[in-house]
């Protein structure tokens, strides 16, 4: 039998927003949700235990981060 994952509010609507948007900064995401950066660094882990998000290098900052939406999310 497999396990039910519940995900925070803020995980489901970052969910959406990259449907809608495609890949996006966690900066970014956190402006959009109108949410900290430390909620988004937590719905992150958790959609990329998942197997939902992966992050990618952003290749104008090689610090940061992409979100991408995996395809079977």
């Amino acid at each position: 039998m497999s396990k039910q994952v519940t995900f925070s509010p803020t995980a489901r609507r970052m969910i959406e927003l990259l449907r809608n948007r495609g890949p996006m900064r966690p900066k970014d995401i956190a402006e959009d949700l109108k949410v900290s950066r430390r909620t988004v660094s937590k719905a992150i882990k958790s959609l990329s235990e998942a197997g939902l998000v992966k992050e990618v290098p952003y290749l104008d900052d090689v610090r940061g981060k992409i979100i991408v939406l995996k395809e079977k999310a």
